[in-house]
């Protein structure tokens, strides 16, 4: 069995209306909006929820579609062609969406804008030397994606730190409730996926369009 010791990983969601997750504290939000977040700890971390009054409320762990047990056509996860993003983002786009179509569910489509907001992140806590959802310069990862002008009806974070390739940080967040919660999501339709080799950190935002 691999050990993680010099491994971090958290996650969290935000939900507007009710939430089904445990929270250590509130944070301050705009009317008919509730937002909680709980501090990093060396295990992993259950996450908080947000969404918007017309989606469907669910409760995290999300459980899987029934696959027809015929013998229905793997869902092929997208594959971006595009020269500038790097192949630890590929393999982590890989290895998300293969797990996602083992459990029948439609793969997430990479999204650009995400996918900055993301990198952004990841870039802020191996430059600041933090390893929080909240950042002291761009605030909670929803604060975040909606200055980079990204619209959502269901949002998420996982981050993590320490592993050393895409197939481990992956692995690593499926071994965690809370974090495979946020890749098995089925409502969740897009992500952005940021790294940084400066302490190796990773980071997985979703959306729900």
């Amino acid at each position: 069995m691999k050990k993680w010791s010099t491994s971090l990983i958290v996650s969290v969601v935000l939900l507007t209306g009710t939430t089904s997750a445990s929270a250590t504290c509130w944070m301050p939000a705009p009317a008919s909006k509730e937002e909680t977040v709980q501090a990093p700890v060396k295990a992993s971390v259950p996450a908080p929820i947000e969404k918007k009054q017309e989606a469907t409320p669910v409760k995290a762990p999300v459980k899987a579609p029934v696959v027809n047990k015929e013998k229905a056509a793997p869902v092929q996860a997208p594959v971006t062609s595009d020269a500038s993003v790097s192949v630890e983002v590929q393999q982590v786009l890989k290895e998300t969406n293969a797990y996602r179509a083992e459990n029948g569910l439609a793969p997430l489509s990479l999204h650009t804008s995400l996918s900055q907001s993301a990198q952004q992140k990841a870039t802020d806590m191996a430059k600041n030397r933090y390893f929080s959802h909240t950042s002291p310069t761009l605030g909670s990862p929803f604060d975040q994606m909606k200055a980079n002008g990204i619209s959502y009806r269901r949002a998420a974070e996982n981050i993590a730190m320490g592993q050393r390739s895409a197939t481990e940080v992956v692995d690593a967040w499926m071994k965690s409730p809370g974090h495979r919660a946020n890749i098995l999501d089925r409502n969740l339709t897009h992500i952005g996926i940021g790294y940084d080799s400066n302490g190796r950190y990773w980071v997985q935002q979703f959306i729900q369009q």
